[in-house]
């Protein structure tokens, strides 16, 4: 863990009691040891719950979305969290895609890979979510991740 900051509180899962929402930004071995690559360093997002002196996880990370269907090797790249903020009780995230220079146009749905893009979340359980403006699947854990459908 290299760092975490509040994105703010509010009741993101709609049981009516505030949860706290952190972006943590994670490297996947010591900081002396990180690869220069694009993805060794992302940014998640998790919402928690203050309950007996400790903190409850109540949203599983989310560390992006992902472009899919993608091709015989899966998805063509797990999109990374530039920004994240809340409007209202929907997580709102500013996304780029990792090694955009890799991908085409056409690759992304028609989407310009250089470009960043805006997701909305809103979080149904604490088993996962989902997007107002994108689909979503389960993924493995609970966590979300997009369905085949062009972001916005």
């Amino acid at each position: 863990m290299l760092s975490v900051e509040l994105v703010g509180i509010a009741d993101v899962d709609g049981d009516g009691q505030d949860e706290l929402v952190v972006s943590l930004m994670c490297s996947g071995t010591e900081i002396e040891h990180c690869c220069a690559g694009q993805t060794s360093i992302m940014t998640s997002v998790a919402a928690y719950r203050q309950e007996s002196g400790g903190l409850r996880l109540v949203a599983p990370g989310l560390m992006g979305g992902q472009w899919l269907p993608g091709d015989e090797s899966g998805p063509i790249s797990r999109r990374g969290i530039n920004a994240a903020a809340l409007d209202g009780s929907t997580l709102v995230t500013t996304e780029y895609t990792p090694y955009s220079h890799m991908y085409s146009v056409e690759d992304l749905h028609d989407h310009d890979p250089s470009e960043w893009i805006t997701a909305r979340y809103v979080v149904r359980d604490a088993r996962g979510c989902r997007s107002r403006d994108t689909a979503l699947r389960q993924g493995p854990g609970g966590t979300c991740d997009t369905a085949a459908t062009r972001p916005t």
